[in-house]
Protein backbone atom coordinates (compact mmCIF):
# COMPACT_ATOMS: atom_id res chain seq x y z
CA UNK A 1 0.00 0.00 0.00
CA UNK A 2 1.36 3.58 -1.15
CA UNK A 3 1.80 5.61 1.95
CA UNK A 4 -0.13 8.70 1.86
CA UNK A 5 2.10 11.79 3.60
CA UNK A 6 0.36 14.93 4.76
CA UNK A 7 1.12 18.78 5.18
CA UNK A 8 0.54 17.75 8.68
CA UNK A 9 3.82 15.42 9.64
CA UNK A 10 1.89 12.87 9.66
CA UNK A 11 2.03 9.34 7.35
CA UNK A 12 -1.53 6.81 6.73
CA UNK A 13 0.41 3.90 7.30
CA UNK A 14 -2.15 1.70 6.61
CA UNK A 15 -6.46 1.39 7.01
CA UNK A 16 -9.23 -1.12 5.97
CA UNK A 17 -12.93 -2.34 6.81
CA UNK A 18 -12.79 -4.92 9.37
CA UNK A 19 -15.27 -7.30 11.22
CA UNK A 20 -13.73 -5.38 14.90
CA UNK A 21 -10.34 -4.84 16.52
CA UNK A 22 -8.30 -6.57 18.95
CA UNK A 23 -8.33 -4.59 22.02
CA UNK A 24 -4.85 -5.73 22.92
CA UNK A 25 -2.90 -4.84 19.57
CA UNK A 26 -5.39 -2.49 18.18
CA UNK A 27 -5.07 -4.02 15.06
CA UNK A 28 -8.15 -4.87 12.79
CA UNK A 29 -9.70 -8.51 12.77
CA UNK A 30 -10.54 -9.92 9.64
CA UNK A 31 -10.03 -7.55 7.24
CA UNK A 32 -12.81 -6.96 4.20
CA UNK A 33 -14.74 -5.59 2.01
CA UNK A 34 -17.97 -7.67 2.49
CA UNK A 35 -20.44 -8.27 4.94
CA UNK A 36 -23.94 -9.29 5.49
CA UNK A 37 -26.83 -7.97 7.17
CA UNK A 38 -27.02 -10.48 9.85
CA UNK A 39 -22.97 -9.17 10.77
CA UNK A 40 -22.71 -7.21 14.26
CA UNK A 41 -20.82 -4.51 12.97
CA UNK A 42 -18.62 -2.77 10.61
CA UNK A 43 -15.25 -1.53 11.35
CA UNK A 44 -13.59 1.58 9.48
CA UNK A 45 -9.98 1.74 11.02
CA UNK A 46 -6.91 3.89 10.20
CA UNK A 47 -3.12 4.14 11.32
CA UNK A 48 -1.36 7.28 11.24
CA UNK A 49 1.85 8.43 12.37
CA UNK A 50 4.56 9.33 13.66
CA UNK A 51 2.74 11.11 15.75
CA UNK A 52 3.63 13.73 18.17
CA UNK A 53 0.34 16.21 19.04
CA UNK A 54 -3.33 15.60 19.21
CA UNK A 55 -5.45 15.32 16.18
CA UNK A 56 -9.20 14.86 15.87
CA UNK A 57 -10.31 11.95 13.27
CA UNK A 58 -13.87 11.98 12.48
CA UNK A 59 -15.63 9.10 9.91
CA UNK A 60 -18.76 9.64 7.71
CA UNK A 61 -20.76 6.55 6.88
CA UNK A 62 -23.01 6.37 3.32
CA UNK A 63 -25.91 4.28 2.18
CA UNK A 64 -25.62 2.67 -0.83
CA UNK A 65 -28.22 5.49 -1.96
CA UNK A 66 -25.58 7.91 -1.15
CA UNK A 67 -27.32 9.52 2.31
CA UNK A 68 -25.05 10.69 5.18
CA UNK A 69 -25.74 6.95 7.57
CA UNK A 70 -24.00 8.13 10.46
CA UNK A 71 -21.09 9.52 11.58
CA UNK A 72 -17.94 9.06 14.08
CA UNK A 73 -16.49 11.44 16.50
CA UNK A 74 -14.72 13.95 16.20
CA UNK A 75 -12.02 11.84 18.50
CA UNK A 76 -8.92 13.08 19.54
CA UNK A 77 -5.85 11.01 18.95
CA UNK A 78 -2.33 11.28 20.36
CA UNK A 79 -0.70 13.53 23.54
CA UNK A 80 0.67 16.27 23.22
CA UNK A 81 4.62 16.38 23.81
CA UNK A 82 4.21 12.33 23.80
CA UNK A 83 5.69 10.64 20.43
CA UNK A 84 4.32 7.77 19.29
CA UNK A 85 5.41 5.93 16.14
CA UNK A 86 1.58 5.05 15.21
CA UNK A 87 -1.64 5.86 16.32
CA UNK A 88 -4.92 3.52 15.44
CA UNK A 89 -8.14 4.85 15.45
CA UNK A 90 -11.22 3.52 14.45
CA UNK A 91 -15.42 4.00 14.14
CA UNK A 92 -18.00 1.07 13.74
CA UNK A 93 -21.69 0.80 12.36
CA UNK A 94 -23.84 -1.65 13.79
CA UNK A 95 -25.60 -3.69 11.31
CA UNK A 96 -28.07 -6.66 12.00
CA UNK A 97 -30.95 -5.55 13.80
CA UNK A 98 -30.25 -1.85 12.76
CA UNK A 99 -31.49 0.12 9.86
CA UNK A 100 -28.27 -0.50 8.07
CA UNK A 101 -29.43 -4.79 7.57
CA UNK A 102 -32.33 -3.15 5.22
CA UNK A 103 -30.03 -0.95 2.88
CA UNK A 104 -27.96 -3.90 1.00
CA UNK A 105 -25.60 -2.64 -1.64
CA UNK A 106 -21.94 -0.34 -1.53
CA UNK A 107 -21.57 1.48 0.90
CA UNK A 108 -18.48 4.59 1.17
CA UNK A 109 -16.78 5.75 4.61
CA UNK A 110 -14.84 9.00 4.38
CA UNK A 111 -12.25 9.23 6.98
CA UNK A 112 -11.45 13.21 8.08
CA UNK A 113 -8.30 14.00 9.78
CA UNK A 114 -7.90 17.40 11.10
CA UNK A 115 -10.87 18.34 8.97
CA UNK A 116 -9.02 16.83 5.97
CA UNK A 117 -9.87 13.79 3.61
CA UNK A 118 -7.63 10.98 4.93
CA UNK A 119 -9.31 7.86 2.84
CA UNK A 120 -11.94 6.57 1.44
CA UNK A 121 -13.13 3.31 1.68
CA UNK A 122 -15.85 0.90 0.32
CA UNK A 123 -17.47 -2.38 1.39
CA UNK A 124 -20.61 -4.34 0.14
CA UNK A 125 -23.33 -5.41 2.40
CA UNK A 126 -25.57 -7.78 1.25
CA UNK A 127 -28.17 -10.52 2.16
CA UNK A 128 -27.34 -13.86 3.68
Amino acid sequence: MDEIEFTLGLSLLDHTIATSIDNDTLLPVSRTDEFLTTDERATSWIKIGPISTTHEVEWNWYSPQGDLYGYGGPWTVGEVGQRHDWWAAWATIDIAEFAASSLPGLWTVEVFLDGRPLVTEQFTLREP
